[in-house]
């Protein structure tokens, strides 16, 4: 991913992808909500997922990734079923949500709850380490988002 936009600082790289992604995610609670009222829970599940399979598997193919699926080990294949079920869940519960609340801005300050829960996993089953300008970033984000 580094020869991505090769001659651009990679901050500046860095924060403008970041940017772009939360403005893909804000799309995500404004439209889907908006879907949500035209189609039912199950459509819209059925759509969401099946147009990101149509999406990702011309990258497996052109990539060589689909290849090398088969010879994954058994622990690999399982890990990543985990991971794929533990994601499918909590992508429906997020469209869940979006479609039983009211204002889906309401679901969108609970998901930033997620750096404090990335946070706490990383600490406890990866054993991720902060530095002190990290930790008062860490402090100051949680705090922001108990303000909200």
């Amino acid at each position: 991913m580094k020869e991505l936009f090769p001659g651009l600082n990679p901050l500046v790289k860095g924060i403008s992808l970041a940017i772009l992604a939360t403005l893909g995610m804000a799309n995500v609670y404004v439209f889907s909500k908006a879907a949500l009222l035209e189609v039912n829970f199950f459509q819209f599940q059925f759509y969401w997922f099946g147009f990101a399979f149509v999406w990702i598997l011309p990258y497996l193919a052109v990539t060589g990734i689909l290849k090398r699926i088969p010879t994954l080990s058994r622990a690999s294949r399982i890990t990543l079923l985990i991971i794929g079920l533990l994601e499918l869940g909590a992508a429906s519960l997020l469209f869940l949500s979006i479609q039983l609340a009211e204002n889906p801005t309401t679901i969108s300050f609970v998901s930033n709850l997620t750096p404090l829960f990335v946070t706490v996993l990383g600490i406890r089953f990866i054993g991720e380490r902060f530095n002190l300008v990290e930790a008062i970033g860490i402090i100051l984000t949680i705090g922001g988002v108990i303000l909200i």
